[in-house]
């Protein structure tokens, strides 16, 4: 399943979010490698659909971000974004991390924690065209 949404909504929201969190990060750049990691590790087999999209094999599966925070890092205000994968575990997604309660037998194989920490945030790996970039 996919969720675009329209330019005029992303620039509203990341307005707001800009003028009332001035001292946060605006972004996160994510390398494509972090994601496609989290997603190996979920299990899931990534093809082309004959419109040449990819899609993944299990087109409910889902990510969970978290918010964080290093106080060593000013680059970014310290924050940063972890990005873990997760299984469907009865009602929930649960989280794949180590330590975790997770399903094996879904596909799930643990890589290093399960969390992904993605920390090129803006500022300063902002993209000054961008008409998200308020």
């Amino acid at each position: 399943m996919t969720n675009p949404v329209k330019l005029s909504d992303a620039k509203a929201w990341t307005l707001k979010w800009q003028n009332d969190n001035p001292n946060h990060a605006k972004a996160f750049l994510i390398p494509v490698a972090d994601l496609l990691m989290c997603m190996t590790e979920m299990g899931l087999t990534i093809s082309r659909d004959k419109n040449g999209n990819l899609v993944a094999d299990d087109p409910n599966a889902q990510v969970r971000t978290y918010m964080g925070a290093d106080e060593s890092q000013s680059e970014g205000f310290g924050e940063k974004l972890v990005i873990v994968g997760t299984v469907k575990n009865g009602a929930i997604q649960s989280d794949i991390v180590e330590n975790g309660s997770f399903p094996t037998d879904g596909g799930a194989k643990l890589i290093g924690s399960g969390a992904f920490d993605f920390t090129k945030p803006c500022p300063s790996n902002c993209d000054p065209k961008s008409p998200l970039n308020h």
